[in-house]
Order: structure tokens, then C-alpha cells, then sequence
């Protein structure tokens, strides 16, 4: 591709900023799907704690809880980074 004015530079630079906007979305909605398999790992958790009898003070399941807690804490962060990202893109700050 061979680059021969300003506009073709402006409209390269514009495609490239969109691109990377694209991906950041992308990549927001995928973690937006952190929260619900926490739940649901949860849930299927405690089923199988009940199945098995287990009490719920026991270190496997504050393990899980700590897992679970960290996981969505990184998600957050993740997600508050690619937001930050994303102003900066669409309002170049």
C-alpha cells in the first residue's frame, strides 16, 4: 500500500485507532461474562458440597471463596485498565 498524501496518512492512522477500539471492546464484553461463571461455579459449588456432605468451613471451600474472590478482582482491574484505554482512544487524552 503505498502512502502518497496527508488524508491516506490521516485515514491509515483512523483505521489502525479503530481497530484497537474494536479489540477493546471485544475484550470488555468477554469479561463482562466473569461475574456470571463465578455464580455458577459457585452454585455448583455448594451442590456439590451438599451431594458430598461436606461442611462449608472447610479449607477447600475457603480456597474456592479466595479463588473466586481474586479472579473477580482481576477482572475488575482489567476491565477498569481497558476503559481507561478506551476514553483515551475515542477522546485522545
Amino acid at each position: 500500500m503505498d502512502i502518497k498524501s496527508e488524508q491516506q496518512v490521516d485515514g491509515l492512522i483512523e483505521l489502525n485507532k479503530l481497530k484497537k477500539v474494536q479489540k477493546i471492546e471485544k475484550n470488555l464484553q468477554r469479561l463482562s461474562y466473569v461475574p456470571i461463571y463465578a455464580s455458577v461455579g459457585i452454585i455448583l459449588y455448594f451442590f456439590w458440597l451438599i451431594w458430598f456432605k461436606v461442611t462449608i468451613t472447610s479449607p477447600t471451600f475457603l480456597f474456592f471463596v479466595g479463588v473466586i474472590i481474586v479472579s473477580l478482582a482481576r477482572a475488575n482491574v482489567k476491565r477498569t485498565d481497558l476503559l481507561k484505554d478506551l476514553f483515551e482512544l475515542k477522546y485522545d487524552k
